[in-house]
């Protein structure tokens, strides 16, 4: 595997496949990054109160040595940092929205807004009007204000499912594009301008969701694809030692525990050195480069709906996509038939991972005692780390009767499921690479493949439709046409 990754230099931009070690030090955090520092001690303050410990995330290298573990407060830390939207979902209870808050004022202080997202939303929530300015003629549109949901750099859009499909339309934008439309046409660019004339507004928006909750709506794909970030807080309870922590304010203490966030914050002094050091590092983790391994695997991740049995290369021109179509496909053998099971992410989806991956490689860098400089730049494990929380069974177009079928590797549980299914598709990426590696690189330096390697290729792509760009899924498609082989 490794000498094929060397040789394709022109695909990965000379990059080694044989990765240095990296010893992890948090007594030692890299200069670089150092902000980390006092973002961190701040959001620990903000959140004294709230008790979870539970990791969400458990970073492996490639040896024992690169291991750490990322906890909620640092999760939240790089979702703020790659500048996306975060969807906390849960049960109702557990802190969602208080954590929230408790987070935001120790990035921003006071500095961030609040949405109560209901049947009653609607433009007076965040617009206000100026009345003295209509009664002297001028129009509605001229007339409307900004709100602080507008001009602060972080929002929480509290229990987002709430409201009707044709009512969160109406934030559509605001969470998409960063723009919001009111009436008359007038258009507001939502955030804390910046250094560079960007806008930044991180938003946040805490969900119950199952059929339990009464008054709640599915979110749809479109709705859903704008939060970058999913973190099912269920899927990380709390630990016996939280639960202890939190019964020792119950009693004499309940007044502390209700309102241990506001207490927290008045300890605080905001926010002006904090807020400084949190967009330095904001622009320092945006200027993170990815690696040509990483690049290539983008690119191959946008390849799940590649077929070789339609003309047009892609399972989405099919007018009703179905299993009966796969019959015969080499690819249904592999991963219980995932291939027929699953769909390509969105292009903002791949944006979104490439956004949280560089936060976590500015934590790994900042947490690294000795980096090695190959691993200055956001690296395939960094990937494989964040992409359970930026794509989802949703976004995926995953089946639950594929997550039934591979129960003994999934447990039939989403989230290990969405895991299973990012390693199946790292290792399907490895493994073409390691088979048709070479043949790549001579087609990068135009060199003519023989029949026989023209042969392999193709029997790859059969195998695994992935493995190839579409322009050749449709070359093979007409090859095993007029072969007469469907």
């Amino acid at each position: 595997m490794g000498t094929v990754f060397k040789k394709i230099k022109s695909i990965f931009e000379s990059e080694k496949s044989e990765y240095g070690h990296i010893q992890y030090d948090s007594n030692k955090p890299v200069s670089k990054f150092s902000e980390f520092n006092l973002i961190k001690e701040s959001v620990n303050k903000s959140t004294q109160g709230f008790f979870y410990s539970t990791p969400i995330l458990t970073y492996s290298g490639n040896d024992s040595k690169t291991k750490f573990e990322i906890g909620l407060r640092e999760f939240t830390i790089l979702a703020a940092l790659s500048g996306k939207n975060l969807l906390l979902r849960g049960g109702t209870g557990i802190g969602k929205t208080s954590f929230s808050k408790g987070f935001l004022n120790g990035v921003f202080g006071q500095n961030y807004a609040i949405l109560q997202v209901d049947v009653s939303l609607d433009e007076s929530k965040y617009i206000n009007v100026n009345f003295n300015e209509m009664k002297k003629g001028k129009k509605l549109s001229d007339s409307m204000i900004e709100t602080k949901l507008i001009t602060a750099p972080a929002v929480i859009f509290d229990e987002y499912n709430r409201a009707i499909g044709l009512q969160t339309s109406l934030i559509q934008g605001w969470l998409a594009n960063d723009e919001i439309i009111a009436q008359g046409n007038k258009r507001f660019i939502p955030g804390k301008v910046l250094k560079d004339g960007s806008n930044y507004q991180f938003k946040i928006a805490t969900i119950n969701e199952g059929i339990e909750y009464v008054n709640t709506q599915d979110i749809d794909l479109a709705s859903r694809d704008r939060f970058a970030i999913e973190l099912n807080m269920d899927n990380f309870p709390m630990s016996d030692n939280d639960k202890r922590d939190l019964l020792s304010r119950i009693g004499p203490a309940e007044h502390e525990k209700r309102h241990f966030i506001d207490n927290a914050n008045k300890a605080l002094l905001r926010s002006e050195k904090i807020s400084k050091a949190f967009f330095d590092l904001y622009f320092k983790i945006r200027d993170i480069e990815i690696s040509g391994e990483v690049q290539e695997f983008m690119v191959y991740l946008q390849r799940l709906d590649n077929c070789y049995k339609s003309p047009l290369g892609t399972k989405k021109s099919f007018m009703d996509f179905n299993e009966s179509i796969c019959a015969g496909c080499n690819a249904t053998n592999l991963n219980n038939g995932l291939c027929s099971h699953i769909h390509t992410v969105s292009p903002r989806t791949i944006a979104n991972t490439v956004a949280l991956a560089k936060a976590l490689a500015g934590y790994r860098m900042y947490i690294a005692s000795n980096p090695d400089s190959s691993k200055t730049k956001v690296m395939l494990e960094d990937i494989q780390a964040v992409l359970p929380f930026t794509v989802s069974v949703n976004k995926l177009g995953l089946s639950k009767k594929w997550i039934e079928m591979s129960k003994n590797e999934t447990g039939n549980v989403e989230f290990t499921a969405i895991n299973a299914v990012v390693k199946i598709i790292i290792d399907r990426f490895k493994q073409d690479f390691s088979d048709i590696g070479e043949l790549i690189l001579k087609e990068n330096n135009n060199i003519e493949l023989s029949e026989e390697e023209k042969a392999k290729i193709r029997n790859t792509i059969m195998k695994n439709p992935w493995s190839r760009p579409r322009e050749d899924i449709i070359k093979t498609y007409e090859f095993i046409k007029n072969s007469s082989r469907f």
